[in-house]
C-alpha cells in the first residue's frame, strides 16, 4: 500500500501546476486506489473526475457526475466549493471535451 498525501483546498480553483501534478499521480497508480478528503465529496470528487476523464477515459458525463449532488457535491456558483467545478471546467480541453 502506498499513501499519497496531496493537499488542496476545495475553496480554491486548482492551478495548472496542481492539475498536472494530480494527473501525474493518477497516471502512476498501480492497482485499487482510495481517494478521500475530510468530507469525501469535493476534493475527492475532483480527483475522481480527473481519474475518470484522463486515466479511465470514461467520458465527460461520467467524470462530471463525480461533482454532482449524487455524490454529495452541490454545484452552485455561490458555494465556496464551486471552485472544484471551475477547476474541472478549466481543464476539460485537456481531456478532449469541447463546447460544454
Amino acid at each position: 500500500m502506498r499513501l499519497v498525501d496531496y493537499p488542496i483546498s476545495a475553496k480554491h480553483q486548482l492551478s495548472p501546476k496542481q492539475v498536472n501534478e494530480i494527473l501525474d499521480i493518477l497516471r502512476s497508480l498501480d492497482g485499487p486506489t482510495l481517494v478521500h478528503c475530510m468530507s469525501g465529496v469535493d476534493r475527492s470528487g475532483i480527483v475522481s473526475a480527473f481519474y475518470l476523464a484522463d486515466v479511465a477515459k470514461a467520458g465527460e458525463v461520467t467524470a462530471e457526475l463525480q461533482l454532482s449532488p449524487f455524490y454529495g457535491h452541490i454545484p452552485l456558483p455561490f458555494s465556496p466549493f464551486y471552485a472544484m467545478d471551475l477547476s474541472f471546467e478549466a481543464v476539460e480541453p485537456l481531456f478532449g471535451y469541447v463546447g460544454s
